[in-house]
């Protein structure tokens, strides 16, 4: 008789030892997880495995089989925050595991409260973006409270020299978690996230000429959204972008950059008598009235964009000429919402466009019959 090969007697062993399920975890002995568990795994190798996975259930066993190991690791939480946000992604069935990620949240929220002294910098922006992405459709899931996104706001700018040295990509997200977490009331009761918020806009300023367009509007938007976006900053913000319109040398302004970027200039300066970035504005406007110059807007940054020179009081005739033409070339995809705000937008700086107006009027007419 032949004798058994090294291999096979592995699989024979594995046969006859098959994986148990560690006492005390809910962990279904099915779970091929199982296989490979290991008691005293590293850190570093437990960072690895939790960043493979690309499925909520097995996300959900890999956490509850190291759960001592992964809530006492402020990486290893990083890393399930991730993971979660990947998966609302990867994963089709994603929507139907809301148990599971509340299961998950439930054990990940108390344990970053406990691990925020021996956090940096980088680790707590991670949590906070991986966090601020999660769209959570079930009510009964938990969002990060206030108090702790104001702690871990808190934690992040704690150094001054750190905040000095952070990459401008770092201070936008850092913004942008903040307005997605936060609304304005939560925010304006948290003095700790209001103290936050104000380290990074001084944190920012000296190093705007670093920041892509992305980065400068969505630092604009968070803090024109939490209202903390103060008139020296702003007029830095608009100095920087009016230094980049129409110079190909530098990443260029996509329509996403353009209409949140003025809406959040717009927003701030609202109710002043003399608008302080016309400069900008007309910079702006004379770039986009050229021919194609709007083919990339959607319906909604149309709306968005006519809406931001509403607010600012500035009427250019190129781009309203433009936006006209834009918006009946593609009327029949835009939101009933979208519509009204570019007629009402029209109607405040008093451009008068017939065509337009028929369109928009027989578009709510069919809107409405439809109902």
């Amino acid at each position: 008789m032949q004798a058994m090969t090294s291999k096979a007697k592995r699989k024979a062993l594995r046969k006859k030892f098959r994986p148990m399920v560690p006492e005390g975890v809910d962990v279904a002995p099915s779970s091929p997880l199982l296989r490979h568990y290991r008691k005293n795994l590293t850190g570093g190798r437990l960072v690895y495995r939790l960043a493979k996975r690309q499925k909520m259930a097995d996300l959900r066993d890999i956490v509850l089989l190291y759960e001592k190991r992964t809530l006492g690791c402020s990486i290893a939480i990083a890393a399930v925050l991730t993971q979660l946000y990947r998966c609302q992604k990867w994963d089709p069935n994603f929507s139907s595991q809301a148990v599971a990620v509340d299961d998950i949240l439930k054990r990940l929220f108390p344990a970053m409260a406990t691990r925020l002294t021996w956090t940096n910098l980088r680790v707590t922006s991670v949590w906070l973006w991986a966090a601020a992405g999660l769209k959570l459709s079930s009510g009964d899931t938990p969002a990060m409270s206030t108090d702790l996104v104001g702690k871990i706001l808190a934690r992040a700018t704690q150094s001054k020299r750190l905040l000095s040295e952070c990459s401008p990509r770092r201070l936008s997200l850092l913004a942008w978690s903040a307005s997605k977490l936060l609304s304005p009331a939560q925010f304006s009761a948290s003095p700790a996230a209001t103290e936050a918020l104000s380290r990074i806009s001084k944190a920012s300023g000296p190093k705007l000429l670093h920041f892509t367009p992305q980065g400068l509007a969505n630092l604009a938007t968070s803090l024109a959204s939490l209202g903390v976006l103060d008139a020296s900053l702003a007029a830095s913000l608009a100095a920087e972008s009016s230094k980049r319109i129409g110079d190909l040398a530098v990443r260029q302004f996509t329509p996403r950059d353009y209409t949140g970027l003025l809406g959040a200039l717009a927003s701030s300066e609202r109710g002043q008598e003399e608008f302080p970035h016309r400069e900008l504005f007309a910079e702006v406007a004379g770039a986009l009235s050229l021919p194609g110059a709007l083919d990339g807007f959607w319906p909604q940054q149309l709306a968005s964009l006519s809406h931001a020179y509403a607010q600012a009081g500035m009427r250019h005739g190129g781009l309203m000429s433009a936006i006209a033409a834009e918006t009946l070339a593609k009327i029949g995809k835009f939101h009933g919402w979208a519509l009204e705000q570019v007629s009402s937008s029209f109607e405040a700086l008093e451009v008068e466009n017939s065509e337009l107006k028929e369109a928009v009027g027989a578009a709510k007419a069919k809107a409405k019959a439809a109902v």
